[in-house]
């Protein structure tokens, strides 16, 4: 079961007016709309449900992944949320979770790049999404994590000093490459995860916040 978590803005406000500057967690939930996330061909298609989907083919596959979902900054998505410096702000995950209607499972993961698109940090989670269930997908942000596919021929601090675009992908399974299968990728629930400092802080302030499941 997945769970929605909002700090009302009051939280929000307290913090990030703290001498430490710590970076307030968020999470896009897509209650409303899309939130001007797109797919390989335009918007995103919005569930009311409270989720986004776009669908893509495999044929499209760079460096063995597929590009599905996109929060670019040039289009104010999530009202720009996810851009900025994470490494002065202190993110150390990106999480969301997603859902796909690929015949086998397959692994998720995401490109997060600077304003202009280039050059970007790809990396995987190394636990399979199977298809038809909602899977939430953990990307540590921190450079020893194993699952960094490529810095396109930059450095995680170059990338992650400037980060202006979100991107959602998986790795196209041996069995599908080149098949042209189309696949259908939904997401919900992303988020950047605050280090420790950030998350004692909010501790006491847990209980006035806004939980909602699905």
């Amino acid at each position: 079961m997945l769970i929605r978590t909002t700090v009302i803005a009051a939280v929000a406000a307290g913090i990030a007016s703290s001498a430490h500057a710590a970076i307030i967690p968020f999470t896009e939930t897509f209650d409303t709309n899309a939130a001007n996330w797109t797919g390989p061909a335009g918007p995103a298609t919005y569930d009311p449900a409270g989720n986004i989907a776009a669908e893509t083919n495999v044929n499209a596959a760079s460096f063995g992944v597929v590009i599905a979902l996109r929060g670019q900054a040039a289009n104010n998505a999530s009202n720009g949320a996810f851009i900025g410096n994470w490494i002065t702000e202190g993110v150390t995950a990106l999480t969301f979770s997603v859902r796909h209607s690929a015949p086998i499972p397959m692994n998720f993961g995401a490109r997060l790049v600077t304003p202009f698109n280039f050059p970007g940090a790809i990396g995987l989670d190394f636990a399979p999404v199977s298809p038809g269930q909602w899977t939430t997908v953990t990307i540590p942000i921190s450079s020893a994590y194993p699952g960094w596919v490529s810095f396109e021929g930059s450095d995680f601090n170059t990338i992650f000093s400037n980060i202006g675009s979100v991107q959602l992908l998986y790795n196209v399974p041996d069995a599908l490459a080149g098949t042209g299968t189309s696949i259908r990728v939904e997401a919900d629930n992303i988020a950047i995860i605050p280090g420790a400092g950030t998350l004692a802080l909010l501790t006491p302030l847990l209980p006035i916040a806004l939980r909602r499941k699905r």
